[in-house]
């Protein structure tokens, strides 16, 4: 059975302060020129509760303040590409790595919207330059793994993925990027294996189990139609969407599932 499947990229979430994004009435586009440590972390907090209108409100209003500030352009290019805003990600991103231009977390970020982006060749690139900085870095590995396994490179994706993973957690990551591509059979293959290795393995059996409800609603489906090529490639591919819901990797210090960005 063949299904495409829409890039699934979730964050894990932190846990978020009592204290909300709420400014207290203060003008951020009345600042003066200064250290933005307090907007700074108010506006990464506003990320962390979801409030992301917030947050990129606070980040431009230090950039009236401070054009320079790495941060704020970081922020905003990430929060850009999120929003698939690509351009002006991209513009946010050259503009950080102008002024640090080694930062590996804006460059692992800059990687991921271009994996958004389907810029796979570029996405590719931006990760391997921070794999020339720090050669044993742990998401930089898996997220080149990830962007591997988009362009059917399973090989050279196992690999990476092998490199800074266990074999069971390779299996999951590389079963989650073949089910992304539509190889459902094979990506199951992939992740009882990786349930065979590490029985605790949560997303490998999370997988398994989330597939198998597919498999039996595409039947219900088929069987009330009468016909078994009922389902058309696009409805397979809405039906994924909404069927598939993995918890990834492209996180901070995690060596789970999926593309990666910097919380």
């Amino acid at each position: 059975m063949r299904t495409s499947v829409r890039t699934i990229l979730l964050m894990f979430p932190l846990a978020a302060s009592m204290m909300g994004c709420a400014a207290g009435g203060r003008s951020f586009f009345a600042m003066e020129k200064k250290s933005f440590n307090t907007e700074l972390s108010m506006a990464r907090m506003c990320e962390k509760q979801n409030q992301s209108p917030r947050a990129r409100e606070i980040y431009e209003g230090v950039l009236k303040a401070d054009k320079k500030c790495v941060e704020a352009h970081h922020r905003l290019g990430l929060l850009a590409g999120k929003n698939g805003e690509f351009e002006e990600a991209a513009q946010h991103f050259d503009e950080a790595l102008k002024h640090d231009p080694k930062n590996i977390e804006i460059l692992l970020d800059k990687g991921y919207v271009q994996y958004l982006q389907d810029d796979l060749p570029g996405a590719e690139a931006t990760v391997r330059e921070v794999l020339t900085q720090v050669p044993k870095h742990q998401r930089a590995h898996v997220n080149l793994g990830m962007i591997l396994a988009r362009q059917e490179n399973y090989s050279e994706a196992r690999e990476e993925f092998r490199s800074v993973l266990s074999e069971s957690e390779a299996c999951s990551n590389l079963g989650f990027a073949m089910l992304q591509a539509g190889r459902v059979d094979e990506a199951k293959a992939e992740l009882s294996r990786a349930l065979s290795l590490d029985a605790k393995n949560r997303k490998a059996s999370e997988s398994l189990v989330q597939l198998a409800g597919m498999e039996r609603d595409w039947a219900k489906l088929q069987q009330s139609s009468g016909q078994k090529e009922a389902v058309t490639k696009a409805d397979d591919r809405q039906n994924s969407r909404k069927a598939v819901h993995v918890d990834s990797l492209v996180v901070p210090a995690t060596a789970e599932v999926g593309m990666a960005t910097v919380q």
